[in-house]
Formats: structure tokens, sequence, C-alpha cells
């Protein structure tokens, strides 16, 4: 066969293992030649903004119903109106923060920072496990990806996470199936060596 006339690496077997646009191809138990990086989905970084800036003026309107009222303010509102809006801050910056979220892997390990929190990074050789699971037992429950550390237990990663509707990533098997797939390229034949020393 000529090399003008070899399946192109960027062709249908590329799209069919889930690479996601933009990143070089990855198949079954091939390790990845650089680093993938993913944050939300655009349509889920509106979503984020939109619900943030929500509670952000909730938080506002509260404060200024609590500030501007007139006569005696009761201990129920002394108490409730302050912790209504410090709710309504927590959630709005959760959700803002949500946006600057990130996913990271590479043949070697994986990295990842949620929103409001430290990142992590763990080697692939200590992760044992990595699975699409549902939130709950809900039927529109959603899809989360569940890794497990051979010491540490078990972590979500922020970012891929499949939501219903108009706010799923179109994009988001491609990712999940790229992740699995460098996952089992950089264990196997760590797997399976120490499955044979223990024969």
């Amino acid at each position: 066969m000529s090399a003008s006339s070899r399946p192109s690496d960027h062709g249908p077997r590329h799209q069919a293992v889930g690479t996601h646009r933009g990143h070089c191809p990855c198949c079954d138990n091939q390790p990845v030649n650089n680093r993938t990086n993913h944050r939300l989905w655009p349509a889920q970084q509106r979503r984020q903004w939109l619900f943030g800036a929500l509670f952000l003026a909730f938080a506002a309107y509260i404060a200024f119903r609590t500030l501007t009222a007139s006569g005696p303010v009761s201990p129920r509102t002394a108490v409730g109106g302050p912790f209504m809006v410090l709710l309504g801050l927590f959630f709005a910056s959760a959700l803002i923060a949500g946006n600057f979220a990130w996913v990271s892997f590479d043949e070697t390990s994986l990295s990842w920072r949620r929103p409001l929190w430290f990142g992590q990074s763990f080697d692939w050789a200590d992760i044992t496990a990595v699975e699409v699971v549902k939130k709950n037992e809900r039927h529109n429950a959603p899809d989360l990806v569940r890794v497990e550390h051979r010491t540490k237990g078990f972590f979500y990663l922020p970012v891929l996470v499949g939501l219903r509707g108009s706010w799923r990533d179109p994009d988001l098997e491609a990712k999940t199936a790229r992740l699995i797939a460098t996952w089992r390229a950089a264990t196997t034949p760590a797997l399976a060596e120490q499955q044979a020393s223990s024969r």
C-alpha cells in the first residue's frame, strides 16, 4: 500500500477513539504525546456566570433590605440577613470560580483543580481505576468521572461532568474516552508485570 493510500492518523480512527478537537490522536492502549487540558464547555461557562450573577444579585438585595429597613431590626433579621448575604456570596463565588477549574493529563500523570480548592496531581501508576459513574440513583443524575487512588481513595474530577439538556458538553464522551485510554496505556504494562510477579 502506498503512503498516500494509508489511513491518516487524523482520519475516522482518530474521531472514533474520542479525542476532542485540537489535540493529537490517541487510540486505546497508546500513550498520549502531549498534555491535554480541559475546562468547562462554553455553554457551561455561561451557566456558571449566569447563576453566579443571580446569587450576587440575591446577596445584594438582602443586604440592601437589611441595611435600609425602617424601624428597629428584629433579632431574626439581624442574624438571618447577614447569614443569607454570606450564603449568596459563597454560592456566587463557587459558581464563578468553576470557570477556572481544570483537568490536565499526559502519559505520566493526572492533575486537576476544583473551584475554591487547591489542585491535586497523581501519577497514573498510583491510579487503580478511572470510570464514569452517576452522581446518584436518579434517572437524570449527571455523569461524573471517578478516579481511585491506591491509598487515598476516590476522587471526582471537575469539568468533566455530564449535565443534562443544553448544558451538556457534546464532546464529553470523547474527552472521557481519551482520559481512560491514557490511564490504561500508562498502567497496563505495570499491571501485567504485577500480576506476573504474583504468580
